[in-house]
C-alpha cells in the first residue's frame, strides 16, 4: 500500500488541482464567435511542428500513429458518412496549421471522400502487396500541415466480408485520449445514421487560450523556478552507441508488443499496491532497468508523456484535441540500491515534479538548450494510457467487433516510445522503435529483457530485492571473459636483472648508441653497478626517488640502470621544465639526489640542499666494481621501479608509481609478441618522463638489443632519424603516431629500402586510419601494433595488430588486453555493459600501479575494489565499447582531460597556472580539432583585468615558465566576458572558435616577394588557410608541431637550410621565419627567379 507520506502527498496534489481548476474556471469561457479565428499551438504541437523540419536531429517525421483494424460486414459509405458527421460536430477535425505556426479552424468541411480500394479475388500474396503499400505509404509520407485533412481514412475490401480499415492520424490534431472518444462517436453515426448530437460547448480553442491565460499565473511562476533550479544537476537523456541519424525517407518505425491477459496485469497491480507503487511505477522500474543497462549513463532522465486535460470546464473531458503535456522524469540509481527501491524513488520523483507540472517538459528542454546545447531532445519517451480503460469496447460498428491488426507510432526526435493500453480484454505494452537508427539485433535484446523482468516482477517476489535484476547478454560476458583470459607465467626478474642477464652472456653486443659513442652491455653494466653503489654510499635507501634531469643521451641509460642497481627507483624530470616546476616536483619526489649531465649543473636552477651528480663527469674518472663482484639486489618485483609525474586537473601533477613486476609484465608480453631479439633496435625518440621510454629501454635491453639515442639538439629532425635508422639498422620504432607522420613524408622509395623497420608501436594517441597504410607502404611486412592503457597500468595494457584497414573504418580499435592484465566496460554502477554499449574503460590484472606518489586521496579515487569481484581496478576516465569480434574501441576522455602528442594534459592544470597571472581575470583552456586529419590543439579563452592590454605571446612566455611546452595552448582568444550557462558555470559550448577569415576585412599584410612568398605557400599548404599574412602566428592559423616538422622538411628540400622545432615557437610568422631562414642561409644567395 502506499505509504503515509504519499498518501498525504497525492491528497495535497489532489487538493491544489482542485482549487486550481476553481480559480481557472474563471478565465475559461467558451467563445463560439471567434472559433474560427487563428490559434496558438500548444508547447508539445510546437515541437511536433519543429520536429517535422528535416534540419533537426532525428526531425523530419510527422508524429503520428496509425491502426488497421479489420471487421466484417463494413458498409463504405455509411462508415464515409459517420466520419463527416464526426468531422462537421468537432473543430478539431477540420484544423490546419497555418505558416506562421498558428492553428486555425476550417469553417465548412472541405470535399472529403473515404478511399476504397476493392482486394477481393485477388490472390493472396497480391493483397498483401497492395496492403503493404498502403501501410507504407501512410506511415512514412510527411504531409503538408497546411493542407486539410490532418488524418487519414482508408478502406482494403477483402476476402470473406472482410474490410481493413487503415487509420493514420497527426498527432498535431489528436492525442491518445482523444482516440475512445473519436471511436465512440464513429460508433453512433454508423448505427444512427440520421441521429444528431448537439455541438459541444467548448471547443479546443477555448482550452487553448484558457492555458495560454495561465501561465500569467503565479502557480506557473512557482513551477518555473522550480524547473530552474533543477536544471543544472538534472540527469541527461540516455545516450545509446552506435545509434544513426537516419534521412527521413530511410527511417523506419517498428512496434515490438508484449501482450497480457487483462487478469494477469490487475494481480500485478495487486501485489504493486502492496509494495507501495501502482502499476504504472512498475512498467516505468521495468523500462529504466532496461535503459540504464543498454545506454550509457546510469542516471538519465526520461519524458513522460501524459494526457492532461486540465479541469477548466465541464465541457473538458468531451473535446477532440492534442491534450499531451511532457513531465521529464529522472531515472537515478543511487548506490546499494534494490530494484524496488529505485522503482519507489521514481514515484516519489514523478508526484513530487508534478507539483510543479504547469511549467511542462517542452518549456524545460528549451531552458535546458541554453545550458547545454547537445541536449536538443529527450529521445526515450514513456506513455501510460491504461487508465483510459479498454479503448477496445469503443472499437464496435454495426454490432460486429473491430479486430486491431497492426498499429505503430511515431514522433519526432523520439528513438523508443514505450506506451501500455488496454484493447479488448488485453494488456498491450508496446515500444515504438524508430527500428533502423539502432545497430541490428540491439532492440530486440532490450525488448526481450524488459519482457523477461516484467514476468520475473510478476511471479518472482525476490526480483525486487535484487540490486541489478538485468545483466549484459552470456554470450556477450563470454566473449568478454574469453578476451580476458590472458593467463601468463610471469616472469620473476626485476628490469634491471633483465638488463644484467643480457650483459653477462653478452658483454661485447651493443647496449647504447649514439651519433657521439657506443656502449656494450659490459661497459655499460661495469658503470651502471659502479654508479649504483655511489648512489646506495650516498644514504639513498630502497623505494625511494632519485631524479633523473638529463638530455637525451647515453647518460639516461646509464642513469635508470645505476638507480635501480641501487635499490633506488628513478624520477625522470624534463629538463626544460620551467624552475618553478622542476623544484616542485624535486620536493614532491622527496628527492635528495638527481643526476643529470655535466652541461645542465651550471645552466639549471637547483634546490640549495640538494645533491647534483653529474653523472658523464662521474663516469669519466670513476673507479669500476670488479667484474667478480656480486651484484647487490636490493629491491623485489612488488618494489617501485619508477615514478612518472603525469598531468593533475587541480593544478599539482600526480606521480604515477609502477612496481617492476608491473613493468616487466607488459615488456615480457610485447618482446613475446613480437619475438624481440639481440639483433633488433630501437630509435629511442620518447622522453625520459614519457612511459614509452620504458619500453625503449627496458624492453631492448630484456632481448639483448640495442637503444639508439638521436643527437639532444635534433630530437625532431626526421632527416636525423633516417640517417641513424639506416646506420644502425634500427627494426623497431615506438613513438606516438605524429612522429611516424613526421617520418613519412621524408622517405622516399630509394630511402625506404636502407630502413630495416619491421615492427612498428604506436600509442599514446589516436592512430589515423590512412597510417597503417602509409607504412605498409614502405615497408610492407612490417607488423603495426596500435597499444594503448596508461601510465597507471605500465606502458600499455591492450594492444590491436592493424592489417589492411577497411575503407569504412572511422578509428583504429584499441584491441584487447595484453598478457596478464584485463580490459573491463562498465556502466557508473560497475556493471558490465553489453557489447556495442559505452561504457568506461577500467584496468586490472598484473599491470597496476601502486597508487600515486604520496597522495593517498588520489589513489583511493582512481583505484578501486569491484565490488562483486574483489578485483583491484584502474578508472581510466577513458570511454569505451566492447566490439563483437572481442575487442574494445576508444571512444576519448570522459572529462576534460586530453591527450595531445601522447602527453596526457589536464586542462585545469593550465586554467590554474594562468590564473595566477596578475592581468587575467577569467580564462578557461579548451582542446579543439578543425583541421585535416583530426589534428588537436588547445586553445586558451581569457578575459583580462580592466585596464590590462594582455597579447597571446605574453600568456604564451607566462604559462611557458611554469608549464612545459606541449602544455601551452596554440591559440588565444580574448574575451570580455565568458559565457555563462543559466547556474553560472561557463557554457564551453559558446565559447568562439577563430576562424580564417578573408584577407580583405582583416588587417592583412601579404608575404613580401620571394622568400617569404614561398614560406607562405609552405604554411598555407599545411594549414588549409588560403591567405597567409606575413605576421599571422602560424598556431593561431591552425598549426601545430607535427605540420611544423612538415614545413621544416620542405624547406630543408628546397632551400637546404635546416631548422629545429624551437624555431617556429620562436619565430612562427612568415616575416620571422624569413628572417631566420636568411640568416641560416648558406654562402649561395637566392634569387626571386629561381624561387
Amino acid at each position: 500500500m502506499l505509504s503515509s507520506d504519499q498518501r498525504s502527498l497525492m491528497a495535497q496534489l489532489l487538493k491544489n488541482r482542485t482549487a486550481a481548476a476553481d480559480a481557472k474556471n474563471s478565465i475559461l469561457q467558451p467563445n463560439s464567435a471567434d472559433r474560427f479565428l487563428p490559434f496558438p499551438l500548444t508547447d508539445v504541437q510546437q515541437s511536433y511542428l519543429a520536429g517535422r523540419g528535416s534540419g533537426m536531429d532525428l526531425g523530419g517525421t510527422a508524429t503520428r500513429g496509425y491502426q488497421e483494424f479489420d471487421i466484417k460486414n463494413l458498409d463504405p459509405r455509411r462508415y464515409e458518412h459517420a466520419w463527416l458527421c464526426v468531422i462537421a460536430r468537432h473543430d478539431t477535425l477540420r484544423t490546419i496549421i497555418n505558416a506562421d505556426a498558428t492553428q486555425q479552424v476550417l469553417p465548412k468541411i472541405p470535399s472529403w471522400k473515404l478511399l476504397v480500394k476493392n482486394l477481393r479475388n485477388l490472390p493472396t500474396a497480391q493483397q498483401n502487396l497492395a496492403l503493404d503499400a498502403v501501410r507504407q505509404e501512410m506511415t512514412k509520407t510527411v504531409t503538408d500541415p497546411q493542407v486539410w485533412p490532418l488524418f487519414d481514412v482508408r478502406i482494403s475490401l477483402l476476402d470473406h466480408g472482410l474490410a481493413r480499415v487503415h487509420l493514420g492520424i497527426d498527432a498535431l490534431l489528436l492525442d491518445a485520449s482523444s482516440f475512445p472518444i473519436l471511436l465512440e462517436e464513429l460508433q453512433f453515426f454508423y448505427d444512427h445514421p440520421d441521429a444528431v448530437l448537439p455541438e459541444p460547448e467548448l471547443r479546443f480553442r477555448d482550452y487553448v487560450l484558457a492555458l495560454e491565460a495561465s501561465k500569467h499565473e503565479p502557480e506557473f511562476a512557482r513551477a518555473r523556478d522550480y524547473w530552474l533550479k533543477r536544471l543544472p544537476t538534472l540527469a541527461p537523456a540516455p545516450e545509446f552507441h552506435g545509434t544513426s541519424t537516419l534521412r527521413e525517407e530511410d527511417r523506419h518505425f517498428r512496434r515490438y508488443s508484449l501482450v497480457w491477459p487483462l487478469a494477469e496485469w490487475q494481480a500485478m497491480e495487486r501485489k504493486a499496491a502492496h509494495m507501495g507503487i501502482t502499476g504504472a511505477f512498475v512498467l516505468l522500474a521495468a523500462y529504466a532497468e532496461v535503459i540504464r543497462l543498454w545506454n550509457r549513463y546510469c542516471d538519465f532522465t526520461l519524458s513522460i508523456s501524459r494526457f492532461n486535460r486540465v479541469n477548466l470546464h465541464p465541457g473538458v473531458p468531451k473535446i477532440l484535441g492534442d491534450f499531451t503535456d511532457i513531465l521529464l522524469l529522472e531515472c537515478r540509481c543511487p548506490s546499494g540500491s534494490t530494484l524496488l527501491d529505485r522503482a519507489q524513488l521514481l514515484q516519489q520523483q514523478f508526484w513530487q515534479d508534478m507539483e510543479h507540472a504547469r511549467f511542462n517538459g517542452v518549456q524545460v528542454i528549451r531552458e535546458l538548450r541554453q545550458i547545454r546545447p547537445d541536449s536538443a531532445a529527450m529521445p526515450v519517451a514513456f506513455t501510460d494510457i491504461l487508465k483510459a480503460g479498454d479503448i477496445g469496447q469503443s472499437a464496435r460498428l454495426g454490432g460486429e467487433e473491430l479486430e486491431l491488426r497492426h498499429a505503430v507510432s511515431q514522433t519526432a526526435q523520439v528513438l523508443i516510445d514505450f506506451n501500455a493500453i488496454q484493447f479488448a480484454g488485453e494488456v498491450r505494452f508496446n515500444w515504438d522503435v524508430a527500428e533502423n537508427a539502432f545497430p541490428a539485433g540491439r532492440i530486440e535484446a532490450m525488448f526481450s529483457d524488459f519482457s523477461g523482468l516484467l514476468r520475473r516482477m510478476a511471479i518472482e517476489d525476490e526480483v525486487f530485492s535484487e540490486t541489478f535484476p538485468l545483466r549484459a547478454p552470456v554470450d556477450d560476458r563470454t566473449r568478454h571473459a574469453t578476451a580476458n583470459a590472458t593467463a601468463t607465467p610471469l616472469e620473476q626478474r626485476m628490469l634491471h636483472q633483465l638488463f644484467d642477464a643480457q650483459a653477462l652472456a653478452y658483454p661485447d653486443a651493443s647496449a647504447v648508441i649514439t651519433p657521439e659513442r657506443r656502449l656494450n652491455y659490459g661497459e655499460l653494466r661495469g658503470l651502471a653497478r659502479t654508479l649504483g653503489e655511489q648512489i646506495w654510499s650516498q644514504g639513498i635507501k630502497s623505494g625511494e626517488l632519485v631524479a633523473v634531469v638529463m638530455e637525451r643521451d647515453w647518460e639516461q641509460a646509464l642513469a635508470v640502470l645505476g638507480i635501480l642497481y641501487a635499490g633506488a627507483a628513478y624520477l625522470p624530470i624534463d629538463p626544460n621544465s620551467p624552475a618553478d616546476r622542476l623544484h616542485n616536483l624535486l620536493a614532491e619526489g622527496r628527492v635528495k639526489l638527481v643526476l643529470t649531465q655535466q652541461r645542465l649543473t651550471q645552466s639549471l636552477n637547483w634546490p640549495a640542499a640538494l645533491q647534483v651528480l653529474a653523472v658523464d663527469e662521474w663516469a669519466a674518472s670513476a673507479s669500476l666494481l670488479p667484474q667478480e663482484q656480486a651484484t647487490r639486489w636490493h629491491q623485489s618485483l612488488d618494489d617501485l621501479a619508477y615514478v612518472i609525474f603525469t598531468s593533475g586537473s587541480t593544478g599539482k601533477p600526480k606521480g604515477v608509481g609502477i612496481t617492476h613486476g608491473a613493468a616487466v609484465n607488459t615488456l615480457a608480453d610485447i618482446n613475446r609478441r613480437l619475438g624481440v631479439t639481440h639483433k633488433d633496435a630501437v630509435l629511442a625518440l620518447s622522453d625520459l618522463n614519457f612511459d614509452l621510454s620504458v619500453y625503449d629501454l627496458f624492453g631492448l635491453w630484456a632481448a639483448g638489443g640495442t637503444v639508439v639515442f638521436p643527437a639532444s639538439d635534433r630530437t625532431r629532425d626526421p632527416g636525423h632519424w633516417v640517417e641513424l635508422m639506416t646506420s644502425t639498422s634500427v627494426s623497431l620504432w615506438n613513438t606516438v603516431p605524429a612522429l611516424m607522420q613526421a617520418l613519412i613524408p621524408t622517405l622516399s622509395e630509394k630511402k625506404s629500402k636502407k630502413l630495416k623497420l619491421r615492427a612498428v608501436l604506436l600509442s599514446g594517441d589516436w592512430v589515423p586510419v590512412t597510417l597503417p597504410g602509409d607504412i605498409h607502404k614502405y615497408w610492407p611486412g612490417a607488423r603495426v601494433l596500435a597499444l594503448g592503457g596508461a601510465t597507471e597500468a605500465a606502458i600499455w595494457s591492450n594492444c590491436f595488430e592493424i592489417g589492411k584497414v577497411p575503407e569504412e573504418w572511422s578509428r583504429i580499435p584499441y584491441g584487447r588486453p595484453l598478457a596478464n592484465q584485463h580490459l573491463h566496460i562498465l556502466n557508473d554502477a560497475l556493471q558490465e555493459c553489453p557489447d556495442n554499449v559505452l561504457g568506461q574503460i577500467f584496468i586490472s590484472g598484473k599491470g597496476l600501479a601502486q597508487g600515486y606518489w604520496n597522495d593517498q586521496q588520489k589513489t583511493d579515487m582512481a583505484f578501486l575494489i569491484h565490488p562483486e569481484t574483489g578485483e583491484r581496478l584502474y578508472r581510466t576516465g577513458d570511454l569505451g565499447f566492447w566490439r563483437s569480434d572481442g575487442n574494445v574501441e576508444f571512444m576519448g576522455r570522459l572529462d576534460f582531460q586530453v591527450k595531445i602528442g601522447g602527453y596526457r594534459i589536464e586542462l585545469g592544470e593550465i586554467e590554474a597556472i594562468l590564473g595566477r597571472h596578475p592581468g587575467i581575470k577569467d580564462c578557461v583552456v579548451s582542446c579543439i580539432s578543425r583541421n585535416p586529419g583530426n589534428s588537436r590543439q588547445l586553445i586558451c579563452h581569457y578575459v583580462p583585468e580592466i585596464g590590462q592590454e594582455l597579447e597571446a605571446a605574453d600568456l604564451r612566455s607566462f604559462l611557458l615558465s611554469s608549464l612545459p611546452r606541449y602544455m601551452t595552448p596554440d591559440l588565444y582568444v580574448r574575451l570580455k566576458a565568458l559565457p555563462l550557462n543559466a547556474n553560472g558555470k561557463v557554457n564551453r559550448h559558446a565559447l568562439p572558435i577563430p576562424v580564417d577569415v578573408d584577407a580583405a576585412t582583416k588587417n592583412f599584410e601579404p608575404p613580401q616577394a620571394g622568400l617569404e612568398s614561398l614560406i607562405a605557400g609552405f604554411l598555407a599548404e599545411a594549414t588549409g588557410q588560403p591567405h597567409i599574412g606575413r605576421h599571422d602566428n602560424f598556431f593561431e592559423l591552425g598549426g601545430n608541431s607535427l605540420m611544423a616538422m612538415q614545413i621544416m622538411h620542405q624547406i630543408q628540400q628546397r632551400l637546404d637550410v635546416s631548422l629545429q622545432l624551437g624555431n617556429f615557437f620562436d619565430a612562427p610568422t612568415v616575416a620571422s621565419l624569413a628572417t631566420l631562414v636568411n640568416q641560416s642561409m648558406k654562402s649561395e644567395t637566392i634569387e626571386e627567379g629561381t624561387l
